[in-house]
């Protein structure tokens, strides 16, 4: 009968730490994807600067023409 407790608490602590393994697993690759997600947004602001500012010559060199 102890024998039978005993490894019914052994069998029990492995699945609380598998269980607890699995969640920071999870929460670190959330965190992860919230990352390279929040770099992509950056990226794509950038780059959309980079097309504005590119474009502001262009639109003032358009208007000199027209006048």
């Amino acid at each position: 009968m102890t024998m039978l407790f005993f490894g019914l608490v052994v069998l029990v602590n492995i699945g609380i730490r598998a269980d607890s393994s699995q969640r920071d697993l999870t929460r670190s690759r959330a965190e992860l994807n919230a990352v390279t997600y929040a770099d992509h947004m950056k990226a794509d602001i950038v780059r959309g600067i980079d097309i504005t500012n590119l474009a502001k010559p262009l639109d003032i060199e358009k208007m000199k023409n027209t006048i």
